[in-house]
């Protein structure tokens, strides 16, 4: 039980104020994901046109091997009797490397394999099937960089498989992406949060529905 009748009301308002506090947060990220993808778009479309769409497709990919610039990691939280996923971006000398095989390209769109062949799910148009899907690549990883490879050598800016001047639409268009995985992992956390948040509002208002039939009880 948790202390007095009195003490778990002055909880579950505490909480009440942080999740409206994280639902406010979650939808201004959510707008700004939005804007970020539409930007990205109209980038890449206006760097096919100044370029040439024969210069930006999906030929010019490297269908080889891939390393990844960014790792996502995640680190658990304890705090106020909450218990949720921080997630983080690393970046430097701990990188994956991914083998694309020509198969796994559809319709213009790469599917990436982990390094377990386990199939990552396409990340969609929607920001929420944005969130849930780094989420579950977040969880699937290990929660430390030390079984990281280290692969530094191959470490080539995408930007560059388009040729050496590139539009600047292309550029604008790369720290578009590169902004939205930032937004993304905060939206995972946010999320995260927002959840262990849920579940502990749910549990206080058990114990206190319990409290005031045994005031009741005690009354009676």
């Amino acid at each position: 039980m948790t202390g007095t009748l009195t003490d778990l009301c002055e909880e579950l308002d505490r909480l009440v104020i942080q999740a409206l506090t994280l639902i406010s947060r979650f939808l201004e990220s959510q707008q700004e994901l939005n804007t970020l993808i539409k930007d990205g778009f109209l980038n890449m479309s206006k760097a096919r046109y100044c370029m040439g769409s024969h210069r930006v497709s999906i030929v010019q990919v490297d269908l080889q091997e891939s390393v990844a610039r960014k790792v996502v990691t995640y680190r658990e939280v304890h705090s106020n009797n909450l218990l949720y996923r921080q997630y983080e971006i690393a970046s430097g000398d701990a990188v994956y490397t991914t083998t694309l095989k020509p198969a796994e390209v559809r319709e213009g769109k790469i599917r990436k394999r982990q390094k377990q062949e386990k199939t990552v799910k396409e990340v969609s148009d929607t920001e929420k099937e944005i969130v849930s899907t780094v989420t579950e690549l977040v969880e699937s990883q290990p929660k430390s960089l030390e079984n990281l490879k280290v692969n530094v050598g191959n470490d080539v800016d995408p930007l560059k498989w388009f040729g050496v001047l590139v539009s600047p639409s292309l550029q604008h268009c790369q720290q578009n992406f590169q902004q939205i995985l930032l937004v993304t992992v905060d939206l995972a956390s946010v999320q995260s949060e927002l959840l262990a948040v849920i579940d502990r509002f749910r549990s206080l208002l058990k114990e206190k529905s319990t409290l005031k039939q045994q005031v009741l009880l005690t009354e009676t």
